[in-house]
């Protein structure tokens, strides 16, 4: 079985001592174990610094900025030998806690939240395999779609739910659409009698993608572009972002939730809350 690890840092607490919170859920054929460092963690992981020292030495790095080679010899002096050494100890520590939760070698991966780097060797970057597609698609529960990019699997997507959908219209860019958009929307039309629109962007990115409607909507974003517009769909719309951009998520929440959010990296945060959540969706 595949093991994902969801490491995020706790709201509370900074001792690099304490041991991660662990939780284990099992999703589809997928175990995942969701990790909370301490801020002490995080800083121990992505720096080598033991906290304290961390704090301590702000000014040295902000001071490092102006004058780097005046300053270099202060910070290295002021980092003793014995803080590397303890700072090596915790983080074995550390490790080692997270080791006991690790799965195969070749079937473990990683989804990393703010702040955390560490683990990008092992980066999960299964967001739009079909498995996890399908399951993202089940917060689909309106009847007009909008589809935003390429997706290499959308027939199988579609046809079956095409006898739900009332609307559907896809948005692809000139580099993106190779005539299959077309044969699909003529498939949709010719066997269950659903008007489905192809738009070709002509720019050729998804950034400045204009208003596409206004009628509330499933939107099936497949573009992986995190600095799209995302006013551009009505009040009560759907947001599918298979690709999980974080700043996609900010923009969506930052506009006052008239526009609901879904992604996959939300079912890694919080499986509880999201499997709530899909139950009165």
């Amino acid at each position: 079985m595949d093991t994902i690890l969801y490491f995020y840092q706790k709201r509370n607490g900074s001792d690099v001592e304490s041991e991660p919170e662990i939780a284990e859920y099992y999703l589809l054929d997928f175990r995942l174990v969701r990790l909370g460092l301490s801020k002490a963690a995080v800083m121990l992981l992505e720096q080598g610094l033991p906290y304290e020292e961390h704090e301590k030495n702000i000014f040295m790095r902000i001071a490092g900025a102006i004058a780097c080679r005046l300053f270099k010899r202060l910070y290295e002096g002021y980092c003793s030998r014995k803080s590397r050494v303890a700072a090596q100890q915790q983080k074995e520590r550390l490790l080692k806690a997270v080791l006991q939760c690790w799965g195969d070698e070749c079937t473990t991966s990683c989804v990393c939240g703010p702040h955390i780097t560490y683990f990008d060797k092992w980066k999960f970057t299964g967001f739009m395999d079909m498995v996890w597609v399908e399951r993202l698609l089940t917060k689909a529960s309106l009847p007009n779609y909008v589809i935003i990019g390429r997706f290499a699997g959308l027939n199988e997507l579609l046809l079956p739910r095409a006898r739900r959908m009332r609307e559907l219209t896809v948005y692809v860019t000139e580099s993106d659409n190779n005539g299959d958009m077309e044969e699909l929307a003529e498939e949709l039309y010719e066997e269950y009698g659903l008007a489905a629109q192809v738009r070709v962007i002509e720019q050729n990115n998804y950034k400045n993608l204009a208003q596409t409607g206004t009628v509330p909507c499933n939107v099936l974003d497949f573009s992986g572009e995190g600095r799209m517009r995302t006013n551009i769909v009505a009040a009560g719309s759907r947001w599918l972002d298979f690709g999980s951009s974080d700043e996609k998520k900010r923009k969506i929440q930052n506009a006052g939730g008239d526009i609901i959010y879904f992604s996959l990296r939300d079912l890694f945060e919080n499986p509880v809350k999201y499997e709530e959540d899909e139950r009165f969706s």
